[in-house]
């Protein structure tokens, strides 16, 4: 078995937020010419020693997944306009236009789940479109910093996962 030879890039993605209502509210987040990231650690191996030789390693406490991604800055709070959509940090920290979402969390912080929708350009049939979960996402800082060509917003975070999970589907 080879591993997949189509590479993926910012043009294949796009993220998308959902609350935790039965019918979950949606934002896709506009993160052209933006970034996405997130690093999964897994459980550290802690050495055992037995008078100072190293004999053993036993594991380490579980670690969150993590997250942070980066996007132009359009508004900070969301728009007073019948209709317009929920400002992205106002609808990752449930506040102000946000404040009526449902938490994915039914006891704790507000949390959403971030889903990573990869698309890909190619029929093939060994390559699928691909969907990652990072659920009960908590967005621990906002950033906005003023650029030359644009400002831009940074947010980071944790999800209450130690593993993102992943669904395949067909490529169209």
């Amino acid at each position: 078995m080879t591993d997949n030879a189509i590479t993926k890039n910012l043009q294949n993605g796009t993220l998308e937020m959902q609350d935790g209502a039965g019918t979950p509210s949606e934002l896709t987040v506009p993160v052209d010419e933006g970034d996405f990231e997130y690093t999964v650690r897994p459980r550290e191996a802690i050495p055992i020693y037995n008078r100072g030789v190293l004999t053993s390693f036993t594991q380490g406490p579980e670690n969150a997944v993590t997250f942070s991604f980066s996007m132009k800055f359009r508004e900070w709070g969301s728009r007073t306009l019948t209709g317009a959509p929920i400002a992205v940090a106002e609808f990752g920290s449930g506040v102000g236009s946000g404040s009526s979402l449902t938490s994915t969390l039914t006891c704790g912080p507000f949390c959403v789940d971030l889903i990573w929708h990869i698309a890909v350009n190619c029929t093939a049939a060994e390559d699928q479109n691909e969907d990652v979960t990072l659920p009960d996402s908590h967005f621990d800082e906002w950033s906005v910093a003023e650029g030359a060509e644009y400002n831009t917003i940074r947010s980071s975070g944790k999800s209450l996962t130690t593993w993102p999970t992943s669904v395949r589907s067909a490529a169209t």
